[in-house]
């Protein structure tokens, strides 16, 4: 693993500009009238505040009385200073945030969203998504009181060193969804979900670069929602093309961009080959060019890969059964609700990035009981499971 500090921010600079202010006042965005005589220049020392598990930390500084919401991390050379106490216990140091250049992340937010975090030698957490749903009222309304100030980079709610996300179900979500205490998510209905380090499985391991699956199905959305085809730079490209799929534009678009807002520097770019070789036949004449991608699905070939821990076959299997979360369940996520407790329990359908050799709109998915079978892209019901390539 490589070092905190590369991740840290910066600290021995001026910064004059700032998103939150000491005083409640934005930094950066207006002029400061200083004061000329340095009889007349006061300021405010507040100590480091170490960041911990439960809440983040803040930086050295010092605070001009003079001109409110300017602060140095330089002792200045003139003027008087003065203890200004501990700054954790200030409502400033409570309205910190990513913005602020003071700002130190805390130990739940560095360890397991920005860093890879081995769990075991086939095991790992990097970066952060919405998965288990809220049911405590009493938190609920204390997270219903948050507002845009308590937005991260993520555009999640950040509360007490901890990230949460709210989602309104669509009107059209399917009848029988239900969290895992058998509550049934409503249509059109704001829920709160926990932010969570997301799991990934190792399915290979070359020279330190990881090939790394998500065991969950984090979310829910169509391969593409189209059922024709269309001319792109001259050329006709079909509904099961990955390269121009909406499932890999959201994959590197907004999932990307949330699910590793607070670090991606581990994140590997990777050359997906997307030839016919890596579908059901070598002759498939709805195979794409290759892509560059920081998050991508993995193959048809690639689930039935005996060395990836999947079965040469397109028959059930456990190996390819991966359990919905509640997050991917209340934005639709389709689940076999009819299986037995364990393990199977939630399981659900998901994408691979595979074109079928059938027909312009079919795609390889996973079945909740491991089967590869053939889907229509527009299905919306159907599951995400990311891989990235991950650098230990």
């Amino acid at each position: 693993m490589k070092p905190r500090s590369k991740f840290l921010i910066a600290g021995a600079s001026i910064a004059v500009l700032s998103t939150v202010s000491l005083f409640g006042m934005a930094a950066g965005n207006f002029s400061f009238l200083r004061a000329t005589g340095t009889e007349t220049i006061h300021w405010k020392h507040y100590a480091a505040v170490e960041e911990s598990e439960d809440t983040h930390g803040s930086k050295e500084f010092w605070a001009s009385c003079d001109d409110l919401g300017y602060h140095v991390f330089v002792e200045p050379t003139q003027g008087t200073i003065e203890e200004g106490g501990d700054f954790a216990k200030t409502s400033f140091f409570a309205d910190l945030a990513y913005g602020d250049d003071r700002y130190i992340p805390s130990l739940f937010e560095t360890r397991n969203a920005v860093y890879p975090t081995l769990v075991d030698a086939h095991t790992l957490h990097y970066g952060l998504y919405p998965q288990s749903v809220i049911h405590d009222p009493t938190f609920i309304a204390t997270l219903n009181a948050l507002s845009d100030e308590d937005i991260g980079p993520n555009r999640w709610y950040l509360y007490q060193g901890a990230y949460y996300a709210k989602l309104e179900t669509s009107g059209s979500l399917m009848s029988g969804q239900r969290f895992d205490n058998g509550d049934s998510i409503g249509k059109k209905k704001t829920y709160w979900f926990t932010c969570s380090p997301i799991e990934w499985k190792i399915l290979a391991n070359e020279e330190g670069n990881a090939y790394a699956l998500s065991t969950l199905i984090l979310d829910s959305g169509c391969y593409y929602s189209g059922t024709a085809a269309r001319t792109i730079d001259e050329k006709t490209v079909n509904p099961n093309n990955y390269r121009y799929s909406d499932v890999r534009t959201w994959l590197n678009g907004s999932f990307y961009s949330k699910a590793f807002a607070l670090g991606d520097a581990y994140i590997k770019t990777t050359t997906v080959d997307n030839s016919a070789k890596t579908t059901d036949t070598g002759m498939n004449p709805y195979a794409c060019e290759d892509t560059e991608d920081k998050v991508f699905l993995p193959s048809y070939r690639d689930y039935k890969n005996v060395d990836y821990g999947f079965i040469n076959s397109e028959e059930e299997t456990s190996s390819r059964q991966s359990r919905t979360s509640e997050w991917s369940r209340a934005s639709g996520a389709g689940v076999d609700y009819g299986r037995a407790e364990g393990e199977s329990q939630w399981c659900g359908h998901y994408w691979t990035r595979s074109p079928k050799s059938t027909y312009m709109r079919d795609v390889h998915s996973i079945a909740p009981d491991g089967y590869i079978e053939g889907s229509s892209s527009n299905p919306d019901y159907r599951g995400v499971r990311p891989a990235i390539t991950v650098e230990l």
